[in-house]
């Protein structure tokens, strides 16, 4: 899933972005706030973490003309100071969390998959649907309760498939998802993804609409295409 990291310290945003990866996400960092209200209004994200103290336009005012404009990505907000009248502010803004710069990489973690499964609507670390459970705080899939070994990029288009179990995700858009949004790889790559997912699960599992994308079965042993 792609998320987006505003912070302004170019160390700081380099071993977030690290630490993201290796947790199953897809980062983009924005070093600027005028650069993240930007990504914000025009790139699909996951969720975003917003440094309180972006260089030329702050955090928590990026977060609120993302509210004006309806962006209602998942946004958390970090700060250096633990100041619970800014921490207040910034949730009446519309942030979803607020964490001081200083919290562990992974609490951190934890709190960008809470807020991304709250906003799914899931309350659990596990999304279920179907027979697949994604376990999202150890990054396991299992099927019927069988464990599924996959790649990292399978890993992260199931997640983001049971997280949307109720709609059909559109190839562009798991795409992004899977591999950023300047990454050029077209529908072909997202086709081979899902057929070796069909073949570690059953056949049915994904279904295929014709034109528009790709769903998950909510059948235990799979669904029809």
């Amino acid at each position: 899933m792609q998320i987006l990291i505003a912070e302004s310290d170019v160390h700081a945003a380099n071993e977030i972005q690290g630490l993201m990866s290796r947790s199953g996400f897809v980062p983009m960092v924005a070093n600027t706030g005028a650069r993240a209200w930007e990504l914000g209004g025009t790139e699909s994200f996951g969720a975003a973490i917003l440094s309180a103290d972006l260089s030329g336009l702050d955090g928590v005012s990026v977060l609120r003309r993302w509210r004006a404009e309806q962006v209602d990505c998942p946004v958390i907000i970090t700060s250096p100071r633990d100041n619970w009248e800014e921490r207040v502010y910034a949730m009446e803004t519309g942030a979803d969390d607020c964490l001081t710069s200083a919290v562990r990489p992974e609490e951190l973690v934890a709190r960008v998959r809470a807020v991304i499964r709250r906003r799914a609507g899931v309350a659990a670390s596990s999304v279920v649907c179907g027979g697949l459970s994604v376990q999202t705080a150890t990054m396991q899939v299992f099927y019927n309760e069988d464990r599924i070994h996959l790649s990292p990029v399978e890993y992260r288009a199931l997640h983001y498939l049971a997280l949307n179990c109720c709609r059909i995700v559109s190839t562009d858009e798991l795409a992004e998802h899977l591999y950023g949004s300047g990454n050029q790889r077209g529908p072909n790559a997202v086709e081979l993804i899902i057929a070796r997912l069909r073949r570690k699960t059953d056949p049915g599992v994904i279904l295929t609409k014709r034109g528009f994308g790709y769903g998950l079965s909510d059948r235990k042993s799979g669904g029809s295409q």
